[in-house]
């Protein structure tokens, strides 16, 4: 059950940076949602080929993709204010995961 979730939250954090690099007018906020974006897709794949994830990368992760959250949402833009809420709301349930995860 948990693999699904995690791979469900990964997708979700990938889908919510897509469409922020997407509609986000900002060239700021489009650079950086496609670095998160590399290194996260990047993740994924080896989670999905050796189903290992290191939580102390998650933990870094997590603050700096939740600061880039807030910038989003500066941007008073609805749409991309719900997509940092998603993203937000998916890496902080991700770590969670792979920290209970590591825990088993």
């Amino acid at each position: 059950m948990s693999k699904d979730k995690i791979n469900d939250l990964f997708r979700k954090i990938i889908a919510s940076l897509v469409s922020i690099e997407t509609i986000s007018h900002n060239e700021e906020i489009k650079k950086e949602a496609n670095n998160y974006l590399n290194d996260l897709v990047h993740q994924y794949y080896d989670y999905v080929q050796k189903s290992t994830l290191t939580p102390e990368y998650f933990k870094n992760k997590v603050d700096d993709i939740d600061n880039f959250s807030y910038k989003c949402i500066d941007e008073r833009k609805d749409d991309l204010m719900r997509l940092a809420e998603d993203l937000q709301h998916g890496i902080l349930e991700l770590q969670k995961l792979i920290t209970k995860e590591k825990d088993k």
